[in-house]
């Protein structure tokens, strides 16, 4: 079924059982309410300069998050800047610019969850190297642990991790 950003498909509605001509059937989708910080999928050419936006939709009152980031070798990160969603947040990024490195952000007031942002949390400037081929998919993999990511109570948040990648034109 086609994919719909911030949707998951459950099935397709008509009868498709005993078909004779042309028939419409149509994919049936039901919202994502989950919480959940994601990467949505970006194409680019080799040797191209290409920004890659983290995004939290759901958001359930995160008051802090520690997020570990790594991506695929054919990539280097050139830049990262603070998302709107945490833009309130204290953010303390690595130094070096290299992958498997932690990004924290704190907000010293209290987040209630009806004033919760969704959004970007953080856009990351990446160079593809010459040598990728098309077609390639260069990944960017978003981990944590129990207790990275918390509310105002200091109560660990699930929210579901889905990692993305840069599709090679």
């Amino acid at each position: 079924a086609p994919e719909r950003s911030g949707y998951s498909f459950v099935g397709w509605l008509g009868d498709y059982t005993n078909v004779r001509s042309d028939l419409v059937i149509t994919a049936q989708y039901k919202e994502n309410t989950d919480p959940i910080i994601f990467i949505e999928p970006v194409d680019a050419e080799a040797g191209e300069t290409i920004d890659v936006s983290i995004k939290i939709r759901n958001n359930p009152g995160v008051q802090g998050a520690t997020l570990m980031i790594a991506w695929d070798e054919e990539l280097t990160l050139k830049d990262v800047k603070n998302g709107e969603a945490f833009q309130s947040f204290s953010a303390t990024f690595p130094k070096n610019l290299v992958s498997g490195k932690n990004y924290v952000w704190y907000s010293q007031t209290p987040v209630e969850p009806s004033q919760a942002a969704d959004g970007t949390i953080l856009t990351m400037r990446f160079h593809v190297s010459g040598d990728a081929s098309p077609g390639q998919q260069l990944h960017i993999r978003i981990s944590c642990v129990d207790g990275d990511i918390f509310d105002k109570d200091f109560e660990t948040l699930k929210l579901k991790i889905e990692n993305g990648y840069i599709n090679i034109k």
